[in-house]
């Protein structure tokens, strides 16, 4: 066995972005690896109908795609000079669209600013999500020349930031101070974008109604210091009207979910463990919420790992029940609720889900299983097997040393830790 060394860690494959097509017969995903020489990570984007894995599209640095329809995928990507100095110096966001039949591509969206497409609506209609501060409102609202005037001003004020809020900086996202996650409707036909909330207010979790008439969303006003509870509010696209579903203070919301017609929300009042309380499980009723179950179990993968890189989905709607992640001591679980509130554990994963879909009733998940990177898996639920169908990273850890972790428990009278321990390749270091 040899041990693993620096550059081994720039042949790591990363997949993130699992993303079922509109019909759920078919899975997109993105393969990320790293380019030492661009000091950035490159993209490509694969289609798996559960059988077969196609690689499809090159996506450079940017790993932002949305399917159009069975047919067809939009993706950030610039195909040149220009529209690379477009997108880097004229805030914009450029999208192509992919043919999965013909395998063409072609320019699809220009947008006048720093963007992504979250849902296609209809057919002249996308749902379009941002993170600006109130004066980047400007870019899409100006004309040519004053545009072209507020980005000389933002270029002049790139070397600083005044902080005026809390959170100001996040891993990953560099400063934030001042920036809202905000929703657009983009009407195709005029090349126009209709705001949904005030240029300070933040969005957090979104959800679309399976007829896309509805879009559920959690969000707070911006005062200074981020409030750790947040509201409830449903846009109806075609009476362009607002309400609001949840407006107290008193629960911060971890997901909501759209169980037909009912909004289930998992959220803390914090009164026990604070920020770090488990969740537990709501049913958003008459603008107040109802208890379905008392989970107080955790939401999520929460195992730690740096051989990640993007996100995946770690919830979803199937067969009338909310499919949702649960780490449970050093394992990751697939669960399921009901509409009566009723928790069933549906897979037991001897590692972590980092994220899962479902096409033709099957489930699909990624993750890291038995000491390996990053691969996807079939779950056969019935049976409680995980079937390897990838082999991104097989060639990676090849005759490399990887530490089997060695349970050990500490017992004391009211309970039990649980840890582990990693042996070091103790015959290769004394042969050294």
């Amino acid at each position: 066995m040899n041990q693993i060394k620096m550059d081994d860690f720039l042949n790591f494959r990363y997949i993130s972005n699992l993303t079922e097509n509109p019909s759920r017969s078919q899975f997109a995903y993105t393969v990320a690896k790293a380019d030492v020489k661009k000091n950035e990570y490159t993209h490509e984007l694969f289609i798996c109908d559960g059988q077969k894995h196609q690689k499809k599209l090159k996506l450079k640095n940017k790993a932002s795609f949305v399917f159009e329809s069975d047919q067809s995928i939009l993706y950030i990507y610039t195909k040149n000079k220009q529209e690379e100095k477009s997108v880097k110096e004229d805030k914009k966001t450029i999208y192509y669209r992919y043919h999965l039949l013909s395998s063409k591509t072609e320019k699809a969206y220009e947008f006048p600013m720093p963007c992504s497409i979250h849902k296609v609506l209809d057919q002249n209609t996308l749902l379009i999500s941002a993170t600006l501060t109130s004066e980047q409102h400007h870019l899409y609202l100006k004309n040519t020349e004053e545009r072209k005037s507020y980005i000389k001003e933002l270029n002049k004020q790139a070397l600083y930031e005044e902080i005026k809020e809390i959170p100001f900086y996040f891993n990953g996202q560099g400063f934030v101070a001042n920036q809202r996650n905000q929703l657009f409707l983009y009407d195709i036909e005029k090349q126009s974008f209709k705001p949904l909330v005030d240029p300070d207010f933040s969005i957090g979790i979104i959800r679309l109604s399976e007829d896309k008439k509805h879009i559920y969303y959690t969000g707070q006003q911006m005062t200074g210091i981020r409030s750790m509870t947040t509201h409830v509010f449903v846009y109806h696209v075609d009476s362009n009207q607002t309400d609001i579903l949840y407006h107290e203070n008193d629960c911060s919301i971890n997901q909501l979910y759209l169980l037909g017609n009912e909004v289930i929300i998992a959220g803390k009042d914090m009164k026990d463990f604070g920020i770090n309380q488990n969740p537990d499980f709501y049913l958003l009723k008459n603008k107040k919420l109802e208890v379905l179950t008392l989970y107080g179990g955790s939401l999520g993968n929460t195992v730690g790992a740096d051989v990640r890189l993007g996100a995946n989905p770690t919830d979803g709607i199937h067969s009338d029940k909310i499919y949702f992640l649960s780490t449970v001591d050093d394992h990751v679980e697939l669960c399921s609720i009901d509409r009566h509130g009723l928790i069933k554990m549906e897979f037991q994963f001897n590692g972590a889900i980092d994220g899962f879909v479902v096409i033709n009733n099957t489930f699909y998940a990624v993750g890291l299983y038995r000491q390996k990177l990053h691969e996807i898996y079939h779950l056969d639920l019935a049976n409680n097997k995980a079937n390897q169908i990838t082999r991104m990273n097989q060639l990676v850890l090849k005759n490399k040393y990887v530490a089997l972790p060695k349970t050990v428990y500490v017992r004391y009278n009211t309970h039990v830790v649980k840890g582990f321990v990693l042996y070091p390749d103790f015959c290769r270091l004394h042969l050294d």
